[in-house]
């Protein structure tokens, strides 16, 4: 009778406590590793991972022993973002691991650049060569080909400055507008008095075509090739059904079908070639194409085409100073750029995550948003511009401008809500009332995103803001487009996932607010909002239609408004 996972794992567990007298108590450790990467929760997986670099990295024997140094890349993999896995993989090397190694060279270095830290990529290669890490000619291959890019990235730049003069010539016109929206920009944004001055700007998409970005590892692990049976993120995959999970994954199979110039009518933009002609990114697949989104190879594809158009923006800058925010300070950003720098004052921070921190800060006394990222990521500015030109009037925020480092980027919004949708929750003031308005509501802002071809990818009850707790003055603002897909440059009907899930387009904002809906449903039952959910947890990708946002809504609004939402409105103005 086959073994249960419970006891494979109770096998391997028992195993460690007598390999310490074997002669290889590595090869145990390895063989429960491989397991638990099929068998067990990445989370489970990387405490093994952890629990075994820790005990065999203070044994000398094992420093250089490419198996070891396999593990510890990845490891760097599993831990699932790039400053921890640039954080291990320094860990690792400062302790010995791997100095004769390529393969760990060529790791630390491709975080490094993907990190925008290029200066360090390159000192790392440069001492992967110094200590004769094998196999060097491969080494030196990689090293060639990152300094090819970096060439190409410096060539883009001087496009860009040199960009800079048509847009002189045009500043009589542009002085009062901004680029791509029918007001004009903010002009708090740079000193009173001053006009709009063209700046030299440089690209902030550093890293050049993904296909020769990855770490091609099978040549120098050819000996340990059969330690595991997928091989490692940073190589080379042959097999297009390659897991997603791996963030470092070379995205070739994706890449190739993804980003084709196919604009939907009401996309106003172009993606310009160096004759300012628009062109397709790649050809269209015969069949549908699967595509991360989220991965750094797509990502850096989309952004450097867009370059020209980042360029033409009169409040997007590049910067070389990245100043550290820090609540009740004032700070300047882009201070090289004198007038076109910003001095903002700190006054609270709404949330910190992983990759970014938001806070309520004013410029010339006027209250904003600002949104830190780290990486930079200019990504949310080109979405909130493409929605608030196609659709008037959406609720969502106005992007003021970007300031765009290497290491971080600052995106200044028009002032945020003070409430969101789940700080209500939590406060048992959620209403059925008010829960349906919000629904309601939020549905007219996914029909309007979506009718621009906007997947907004990330819908919660934290990105949904209020303005308070009654329904004539709710005021909702769906926030946070960092996760956002504009299918429009994308091959048509392409659909999308990461990680482990199913592949989607449109429904991934309705499931999403279906989920929502679930979660407050808890405190606030209702019927119609569960024909509601039960409707918008239906939609899938081949059935989509606008039509059904639409319908769900107005069936919504017609329910409610019968009994419950008549009755709540008579005491909001009762007590008014």
């Amino acid at each position: 009778m086959a073994l249960t996972k419970q006891q494979r794992l109770q096998g391997f567990e028992a195993e460690l406590l007598q390999v310490d007298s074997s002669p290889d108590p590595l090869n145990s450790w390895i063989s429960y590793i491989s397991w638990a990467r099929s068998a067990l929760q990445k989370d489970q997986v990387l405490k093994l991972l952890e629990r075994c670099i820790g005990k065999f990295m203070s044994e000398p024997r094992y420093l250089e022993d490419a198996r070891f140094v396999r593990l510890c890349v990845t490891h760097a993999d599993a831990v699932g973002d790039y400053h921890g896995a640039e954080e291990a993989l320094r860990k690792s090397r400062t302790a010995g691991v791997g100095s004769k190694s390529a393969l760990i060279y060529e790791a630390h270095a491709i975080v490094l650049e993907k990190l925008r830290n290029f200066a360090k990529a390159e000192t790392v290669y440069a001492e992967g060569k110094s200590n004769g890490a094998q196999p060097l000619e491969r080494l030196e291959q990689r090293w060639e080909e990152f300094r090819g890019r970096m060439k190409r990235r410096v060539e883009r730049q001087r496009k860009l400055e040199s960009h800079s003069v048509h847009r002189k010539a045009l500043s009589a016109v542009q002085k009062n507008a901004a680029p791509i929206e029918p007001s004009p920009p903010p002009q708090k944004l740079r000193k009173r008095g001053e006009e709009d001055k063209p700046i030299s700007r440089k690209l902030a998409f550093g890293v050049e075509d993904s296909s020769d970005m990855t770490i091609n590892t099978k040549l120098a692990m050819q000996d340990v090739d059969a330690m595991f049976n997928s091989p490692l993120p940073f190589e080379e995959h042959k097999d297009d059904d390659s897991s997603d999970d791996n963030r470092f994954l070379d995205e070739k199979a994706n890449i190739e079908q993804t980003l084709a110039m196919n604009k939907s009518p009401g996309i106003g933009f172009q993606i310009y070639s160096d004759g300012n002609e628009p062109r397709p990114l790649s050809q269209d697949s015969e069949k549908t194409a699967i595509i991360n989104p989220y991965s750094m190879d797509v990502r850096v594809r989309v952004e450097e085409s867009l370059a020209e158009w980042f360029a033409q923006q009169g409040n997007y800058y590049v910067v070389d100073i990245a100043p550290e925010i820090e609540v009740g300070r004032t700070s300047i950003i882009g201070e090289e750029l004198r007038s076109d720098g910003v001095t903002v004052a700190v006054q609270n921070l709404r949330s910190d995550t992983e990759r970014a921190r938001v806070y309520d800060v004013t410029v010339d006394d006027e209250r904003m948003t600002m949104k830190v990222q780290n990486p930079a990521d200019p990504w949310e500015l080109y979405l909130l511009r493409q929605l608030s030109k196609q659709s008037q009037g959406i609720s969502i925020p106005r992007a003021m401008g970007l300031y765009d480092a290497e290491s971080k980027s600052y995106l200044l919004c028009s002032a945020y809500p003070n409430l969101s949708l789940s700080q209500i929750y939590r406060s048992e003031r959620l209403s059925k009332a008010l829960l349906c308005f919000v629904v309601a509501e939020v549905l007219t802002i996914l029909e309007n995103c979506h009718a621009c071809g906007v997947i907004h990818g990330a819908l919660t009850s934290d990105t949904i803001l209020l303005k308070g707790t009654s329904i004539h003055d709710a005021g909702v603002l769906l926030v946070d487009f960092s996760r956002g897909v504009d299918t429009t440059i994308h091959p048509p009907g392409a659909r999308f996932k990461s990680k482990t899930e199913k592949p989607w387009r449109f429904e991934k904002d309705t499931n999403d607010l279906a989920d929502v809906i679930r979660q407050s449903m808890t405190m606030t039952p209702s019927q119609s909002l569960r024909v509601a959910m039960n409707s918008l947890t239906s939609i899938r990708g081949d059935n989509y239609r606008l039509e059904y946002l639409r319908q769900i809504r107005s069936d919504l609004q017609q329910d409610f408004s019968s009994v419950e939402l008549a009755e709540s409105l008579y005491e909001v103005f009762e007590m008014k």
